[in-house]
């Protein structure tokens, strides 16, 4: 699979992540984390208005995000009350969308759960995908606050056309 060229890698911990969702399924992940980055589809996977929660992978108190998403909502996923003394987000995330209102959580409701790496000790960037979230933004103490609002998209590298060349007629004595 080609991977598209990435125009801002997050290089420092952050301690906020910007994420848009955008519905659909793993297959149309594109990312460069491979072995750090899993993720499963049940019942065709969310396609529409969801309920998305987003906690640590240990299975801790720590929730980032629990809440109805629509596609092309955009939040922030910062540090919760329980780490006030913290100054970044955990290493790793995990993302589970659920159908309906989020009134039910069980794993019969589940449409997709997904774990990528966040610390920027591996690859992350601006626009990857990671199921059916993109990372739009992100901030952290080296980089400052960067999105994709002030950071341009990649621009395509010209198409390299030779120059039509017309043989010069050769005559023979």
């Amino acid at each position: 699979e080609d991977v598209p060229q990435f125009e801002q890698r997050c290089d420092d911990t952050p301690s906020q992540i910007v994420v848009r969702y955008i519905g659909g399924d793993c297959d149309g992940s594109v990312n460069m984390q491979d072995n750090l980055f899993f993720c499963y589809d049940y019942q065709g996977g969310p396609t529409d208005e969801a309920c998305m929660v987003v906690r640590d992978i240990r299975g801790g108190d720590i929730i980032w995000y629990d809440d109805i998403v629509e596609v092309a909502d955009a939040f922030p996923i910062v540090l919760s009350a329980e780490e006030v003394d913290m100054e970044e987000l955990e290493p790793n995330m995990n993302v589970t969308i659920y159908r309906g209102d989020c009134s039910s959580q069980e794993p019969e409701d589940i449409l997709q759960t997904l774990i990528f790496h966040t610390s920027c000790s591996d690859n992350l960037f601006l626009r990857d995908i990671y199921g059916s979230i993109e990372i739009i933004g992100f901030e952290n103490a080296e980089q400052g606050e960067i999105d994709c609002e002030s950071t341009p998209a990649p621009v395509e590298p010209p198409i390299f056309e030779p120059p039509i060349m017309t043989p010069e007629p050769t005559f023979f004595p």
